[in-house]
């Protein structure tokens, strides 16, 4: 489960959420992908474009139909 809380300074509302993620890896990802018709797809292993590796905390995927 993922859990925030997020307070706006202003206002002084607080939002919280709760919602449970999936921990969806590399080769289940690619694979997914390519079924769902993506031509080219890249993936990085953080938000500066590295290039993937299986100890990288992040997997963003990048795909083009």
């Amino acid at each position: 489960m993922f859990t925030t809380i997020l307070t706006d300074k202003e206002t002084g509302r607080v939002i919280k959420n709760r919602i449970p993620l999936y921990p969806l890896r590399y080769e289940e990802l690619k694979s997914a992908v390519s079924r769902a018709g993506f031509k080219k797809a890249e993936f990085f292993g953080d938000c500066d474009k590295a290039e993937y590796n299986p100890e990288a905390y992040v997997l963003i995927c990048a795909a083009d139909k």
